[in-house]
């Protein structure tokens, strides 16, 4: 019975798990192997020490995150402060250039506004022409008598000498004297530039008048669009080298006074060529040389400005 039971379970085994033989009570147990454990104790232990080494790993791989969450925060507050530090120095630099440029501002404005520099060139030795003595009116004789009734003796003046009202005026012959215009007045209009107060020169209506004479008298008085006027028109006439050369020069300084640089520049330049061996030559090239040196400062002190309003635009968009 034994071996036909055993020939059929050797028939029927592909059907039937095989039969592991019962270990010896004796014999030494296998280490049992667990997938989700490792270590030589790991079969030792039980499941509360499994849950507790689980936590104590996460509490582990947490620390250790939250090191390097610190470390990365630490490291952030550095570039942070680095940044804070830089953006410090540069608004330092800034705050020095703009006082800085604060400054040059203030010399070119005081520049600009500074007095005139005094004319450095020396003084013009301007020759009066001779006086022809020949074309003067004789002096009239005073009959009149003084208070005894006699008539004054030859070592009295009979006669008051006429005075100049105009420095520098001398006569000249009838022929120049009718080729003037008519409708030049002898009495200048009043001129808005100067102190209405300030009374202009009478002439007399028989007086002879030198134009350049009275030019200059109307530029010392300060009333340069008359002297303009005056200028212009004697430069019309037939001049000397010289006295073409003295009244361009006159004119640039009237033309300066008023505000016309370039026709000011104009009239140096010349002067400043002019072959003549007067000094007007190199007193036209030295306002040249100041015109040149006010304009520039004008442009410097444009730029300075503009870049100033610049900067202070854009440390406003910074605050805001």
């Amino acid at each position: 019975a034994d071996a036909a039971w055993g020939h059929r379970r050797n028939s029927l085994a592909p059907f039937f798990d095989p039969v592991m033989p019962r270990p010896s009570p004796d014999a030494p147990q296998p280490n049992p192997s667990y997938p989700f454990h490792s270590g030589i104790h790991d079969h030792l232990e039980s499941p509360v020490t499994r849950t507790f080494n689980s936590i104590e790993r996460q509490l582990s791989e947490s620390s250790q995150q939250e090191a390097t969450q610190f470390d990365t925060l630490t490291d952030n507050l550095d570039r942070l402060q680095e940044a804070f530090d830089r953006q410090q120095r540069i608004l330092e630099i800034e705050r020095k250039l703009r006082e800085q440029k604060q400054r040059e501002l203030s010399r070119a404005l005081k520049d600009l506004t500074a007095p005139a520099l005094p004319d450095l060139s020396p003084p013009i030795q301007v020759e009066p022409p001779e006086k022809d003595t020949s074309l003067e009116a004789p002096a009239q004789e005073d009959t009149s008598r003084d208070s005894s009734g006699e008539v004054p003796t030859d070592g009295e003046p009979t006669s008051k000498e006429p005075v100049d009202i105009v420095p520098g005026v001398t006569n000249i012959p009838d022929e120049v004297a009718t080729s003037l215009p008519e409708s030049d007045n002898v009495t200048p209009p009043n001129d808005a530039d100067t102190n209405p107060s300030s009374s202009s020169p009478q002439l007399g209506t028989n007086d002879v008048v030198d134009r350049g004479s009275f030019a200059d008298n109307l530029f010392a008085s300060g009333k340069h669009r008359l002297a303009a006027e005056m200028y212009m028109k004697q430069l019309q006439e037939n001049l000397t080298p010289e006295q073409r050369a003295w009244t361009q020069f006159q004119l640039a300084n009237c033309l300066r006074h008023l505000g016309d640089r370039s026709g000011a520049e104009r009239q140096y330049r010349q002067v400043a060529a002019a072959q003549i061996t007067t000094v007007y030559p190199a007193m036209a090239r030295w306002w040249l040389s100041h015109l040149k040196q006010t304009s520039a400062l004008s442009d410097r002190f444009s730029a300075l400005k503009a870049d100033l309003q610049s900067n202070l635009n854009s440390l406003d968009n910074q605050e805001d």
